[in-house]
């Protein structure tokens, strides 16, 4: 039997300091149970831009075991700080309304439950 997707609805006021664009979004997610590599590919080659996210305690460990094969795709990859990435965590809910500032590599997110900033590196980028 199939995992079933966890939904979540979000309000988000974007200011995004990098490209001065400046929105108010409501955006749907759905969490799936982990993806794998052929899911990828598939992926990367469908879409006009894939990004992967990673956002773990074992990104470093991911990194550097799938280096070598995803370079060959056209995917961008980066790397969230686990700590921050957790901090944010605890302030979410399933539905809820907040606001992200994207400044360089960080975004600071205002949240009715609490504030935090969270840091990312870019592991891989595709040119285009």
């Amino acid at each position: 039997m199939a995992l079933k997707p966890t939904i979540y609805k979000f309000n988000i006021a974007l200011s995004d300091m990098n490209r001065h664009l400046y929105q108010t979004l409501n955006l749907t997610l759905a969490q799936h149970p982990s993806e794998n590599l052929e899911r990828i590919k598939k992926a990367s080659r469908l879409a006009r831009t894939t990004k992967i996210y990673s956002f773990n305690s074992k990104s470093d460990v991911w990194w550097s075991q799938n280096q070598t094969k995803l370079q060959s795709l056209k995917v961008d990859i980066i790397r969230f700080n686990w700590d921050e990435v957790q901090a944010l965590a605890k302030r979410i809910s399933r539905t809820m309304d907040f606001s992200i500032s994207l400044t360089g590599d960080s975004a600071y997110i205002a949240t009715d439950s609490g504030d935090c900033e969270c840091h990312w590196t870019q592991l891989q980028e595709v040119s285009r």
